[in-house]
C-alpha cells in the first residue's frame, strides 16, 4: 500500500486520513465563553415538557466545524413510561463523514433506578460524537426534564479546552468554607473556592476558610465530593499557603480519586485562611 501524505497541490488526499490527521490536533468544544447554567452560552439547552431548544452557536468536533444559525434546534424527548427509575439521555453533536454532516442528536438510554449514559461512538474516520448536555427524564411519564451540562469550551483568551467554574463542594462552618460567606468578602471582592477543568489539568482559584480545626485525616469536602470528571486517577498532594494568626503557613493537602480532599499535614487551627488561586492538580 503507498504511503498517504498531504495535502499537497495535484495531489490527491482523501478525507478520512484528513481526519484521523487533524481530529487528535484540534480542540472538540463549544466556542465560546463558558457559561454557569445549561440554558446560557452558546448552544444552550432549555426543556419545556418534554419539549428540548437549543440556542444558536458554534462548535469544534474533532477537526470539523459546526455553526448553527437560523433557527434554534429543537427535539421531543419520549416520555419515560417506566417505573424502574430515570432515564439517561444524552444530547451530542455527531460527526457523520459518511453523511458529511454535523449534527445535534440525541441518543436514548434506557430506565433503571441507577441509570448510566447510553454509549457514544466515537470513531476516528466515521462518527464522532460531542457530548454537550445529560438529559434525565423522570419514570413513569414525569416532568421536568433534568439537564446537566457536559460542554466543555474553548477559552477564547487561552486556546485551552475548558470547563465552565463551578463551587467547591465544601462544608458550610466546617474546616473548608468559602471565603465569600464571610463580611470580607463583600469589602474586598474575593470568589468563592471554585474548579475548572483546562486542558488535563485541574485549577483552583478564590480564598478558603477554615471556621474550625481539623486534625491530619479530615475530610474538607461535602458528601459526594467534587463531580468525576475533576477526579486524580490516583490521590495527588497539593501544597497550599494560607495565613494563620497573621502568620503563613505551608498546608499539604491531599486530593483523593473519590473526589474528596483531605488534610494531610498538622493540625490545621482554626481562623486559617487558604489561598488558592492557581493551584490544582493533573487529570
Amino acid at each position: 500500500m503507498p504511503d498517504v501524505a498531504g495535502p499537497f497541490d495535484t495531489a490527491s488526499y482523501g478525507q478520512a486520513p484528513w481526519f484521523r490527521d487533524r481530529g487528535p490536533l484540534e480542540p472538540s468544544a463549544v466556542m465560546g465563553t463558558p457559561s454557569a447554567t445549561a440554558a446560557g452560552g452558546e448552544l444552550g439547552l432549555t426543556a419545556a415538557g418534554f419539549g428540548l431548544t437549543m440556542s444558536l452557536g458554534r462548535a469544534h468536533v474533532r477537526g470539523a466545524s459546526y455553526e448553527r444559525t437560523g433557527s434554534a434546534w429543537t427535539d421531543t424527548v419520549p416520555a419515560n413510561t417506566s417505573g424502574l427509575g430515570p432515564r439517561n439521555d444524552l444530547v451530542v453533536l455527531r460527526r457523520n463523514l459518511v453523511a458529511k454532516t454535523v449534527v445535534p442528536t440525541r441518543i436514548q438510554g434506557t430506565a433503571a433506578a441507577s441509570p448510566v449514559d447510553p454509549a457514544v461512538t466515537q470513531v476516528e474516520d466515521g462518527t464522532w460524537d460531542l457530548p454537550l448536555f445529560r438529559v434525565v427524564a423522570p419514570p413513569s411519564s414525569g416532568t421536568p426534564l433534568a439537564i446537566t451540562d457536559l460542554r466543555k469550551w474553548v477559552d477564547p483568551d487561552t486556546g485551552s479546552v475548558v470547563t465552565a467554574w463551578i463551587d467547591f463542594p465544601v462544608v458550610a462552618g466546617g474546616y473548608f468554607d468559602h471565603y465569600a460567606a464571610t463580611t470580607q468578602q463583600a469589602v474586598n471582592g474575593v470568589p468563592k473556592v471554585q474548579l475548572r477543568q483546562e486542558d488535563k489539568r485541574v485549577k483552583l482559584r478564590g480564598v478558603a476558610y477554615a471556621a474550625n480545626s481539623a486534625g491530619a485525616g479530615g475530610v474538607y469536602t461535602a458528601a459526594g465530593g467534587f463531580p468525576a470528571i475533576f477526579r486524580p486517577a490516583l490521590p495527588v498532594p497539593i501544597m497550599v499557603p494560607a495565613n494563620v494568626g497573621g502568620g503563613y503557613s505551608l498546608y499539604r493537602l491531599d486530593v483523593g480519586s473519590n473526589g474528596t480532599l483531605y488534610v494531610a499535614s498538622a493540625t490545621i487551627p482554626a481562623g486559617t485562611y487558604f489561598f488558592l488561586n492557581g493551584l490544582g492538580w493533573e487529570l
